[in-house]
């Protein structure tokens, strides 16, 4: 954020942290790492927790950035919940997407297996003073010689040290080359276009999901209220016929409105 700033441009940042499985609630400390920048009327920072969803995202995440955008932000930050091996949706919402790694984190090449890595367009390795930082500098080396060969795009990858600032210029710089990549070469709208087309099919998931549950309720005799799911039939068939009776639903709660 501080190098973006010295460029006098305006940043917003989303910090995402993962919602408790049992309590509900999210620690939502991301944005006190950041304190140096509440005063900055060019900084807006915003914790948001996932309440559920998966992904490394709120469901909330993809509007918060319109906001941002239609508020005049510069740059966006989208921060995930940094906590699974499936966070892929900040790939669906952003032009670029830093994966962030770190020397002495245990099994190096299972975490270069995992989904976020696939989608990284430029690679951190924050903490490169640790010992340990040029063997994980090696195996990643290895890795994107060998998954991004063939890419028109093959991801940078920057040493950084947080708590001095090395390397945040040229990891800055890194990023708007990747930008300007998107832009000559027309994938930027192709991007947007996917993004939009995820964004639609996974609101209408999320609306059959919620007519679902809407469907069954929480009686704990729901079942028995549909006859067609009492039993006789494999649950394979009796899905089957549950998505008929839900597309009837639908189809006659259009026509009445009709």
């Amino acid at each position: 954020m501080e190098e973006y700033r010295r460029r006098d441009l305006g940043v917003g940042v989303l910090a995402v942290d993962p919602t408790s499985p049992y309590t509900g609630g999210a620690v939502l400390g991301d944005r006190s790492r950041m304190n140096r920048h509440s005063v900055d009327p060019k900084v807006y920072i915003r914790s948001m927790s996932t309440r559920g969803q998966l992904g490394g995202l709120s469901r909330a995440t993809r509007d918060a950035i319109r906001l941002l955008r239609a508020y005049g932000k510069d740059v966006i930050i989208v921060e995930t919940t940094g906590t699974g091996q499936n966070e892929v949706d900040v790939a669906r919402v952003s032009h670029t997407v830093v994966v962030v790694m770190m020397p002495n984190l245990g099994d190096t090449v299972q975490f270069i297996e995992a989904g976020p890595v696939e989608v990284a367009d430029v690679f951190a390795l924050n903490k490169a003073d640790l010992v340990g930082a040029d063997a994980t500098m090696a195996e990643l080396r290895s890795m994107v010689q060998l998954r991004f060969a063939s890419n028109s795009w093959v991801p940078p990858i920057v040493k950084t040290i947080g708590t001095t600032g090395e390397g945040v210029k040229e990891l800055v710089e890194w990023i708007e080359k990747h930008y300007k990549y998107l832009v000559e070469t027309g994938e930027l709208r192709q991007r947007e276009r996917r993004a939009y087309l995820y964004e639609v099919v996974d609101l209408t998931k999320h609306r059959l999901s919620t007519l679902v549950d809407s469907e069954i309720g929480s009686d704990s005799h729901a079942l028995e209220k549909i006859d067609f799911l009492d039993g006789s039939a494999n649950p394979y068939k009796a899905s089957d016929n549950f998505v008929k009776h839900l597309i009837e639903r639908i189809s006659g709660h259009t026509q009445q409105k009709l």
